[in-house]
């Protein structure tokens, strides 16, 4: 598949499945940016990564639980690529506890 000239936004993007998933769609063509609770220098590795696949890689600091966060999220990433094509929600908390709690 080629989706050449398609943009994305990936949330929690810096490491794990969302790491794998923005890289993935930049392999495959993709203009990507991605929005974690991360610092940018836990995003640099992220970024390097995706550019040197030849794809556009622009990263936002953010909680997306915050509804103003992830709105200026949205314009930030829409003032940079123009367009979002694909939104890729993959931020997540993981709160493991007991069937009976």
């Amino acid at each position: 598949m080629n989706f050449t000239g398609k943009t994305a936004i990936v949330t929690g993007g810096c490491r794990g499945i969302g790491y794998s998933i923005l890289h993935k769609l930049a392999e495959l063509g993709v203009d990507v940016g991605f929005v974690d609770i991360a610092s940018i220098a836990d995003a640099q590795n992220t970024i390097e990564q995706v550019k040197l696949l030849g794809r556009k890689c622009e990263f936002f600091s953010a909680d997306i639980s915050n509804l103003n966060q992830a709105e200026s999220t949205v314009r930030y990433f829409l003032d940079i690529f123009g367009h979002i094509d694909i939104l890729e929600n993959n931020a997540g908390v993981n709160k493991d506890f007991s069937f009976l709690d």
